[in-house]
């Protein structure tokens, strides 16, 4: 292999190595979008049945 080969074969695996961290850095980006907003609905959601068990004629019941 000369030293042009690779250098051009090197220079492609880099390049797909590269495209593929990015692609992996914006899954992770939109991962962590869904999870926090999934904590913010949570936290509202304990915030509201906190707030539903002081109302009369409310009872808390276990999940089954």
């Amino acid at each position: 292999m000369t030293p042009q080969e690779l250098y051009e074969e090197t220079k492609s695996i880099l390049d797909s190595d590269i495209q593929q961290a990015q692609q992996i850095q914006n899954d992770i980006q939109a991962k962590q979008q869904q999870l926090n907003q999934l904590t913010t609905k949570i936290i509202g959601n304990q915030k509201l049945v906190e707030g539903l068990k002081k109302v009369d004629g409310v009872s808390e019941q276990e999940n089954t």
